[in-house]
């Protein structure tokens, strides 16, 4: 693993607040995991593409492709 797999498995354990161990021992079939809300984490988190942030118009853009997806 390098340093940047690293990193990034450090950042997604923070997002989500789960340990390291936990992302890379989950099994799919596992349901024991807290399921996320993903509209309240693009609504509410933090992220970039292509290391820009998304401003607040980008995130709406997702968001209703998101609705328009699942019809919500």
């Amino acid at each position: 693993m390098n340093e940047s797999d690293l990193s990034t498995l450090k950042n997604i354990s923070r997002l989500f607040d789960f340990t390291i161990d936990f992302l890379l021992e989950c099994d799919e079939a596992d349901n024991s995991a807290t399921p996320i809300e993903l509209l309240s984490l693009i609504r509410n988190g933090i992220f970039t593409v292509n290391g820009k942030f998304l401003t607040q118009k980008e995130r709406e853009k997702i968001l209703n492709i998101i609705k328009i997806l699942y019809e919500v």
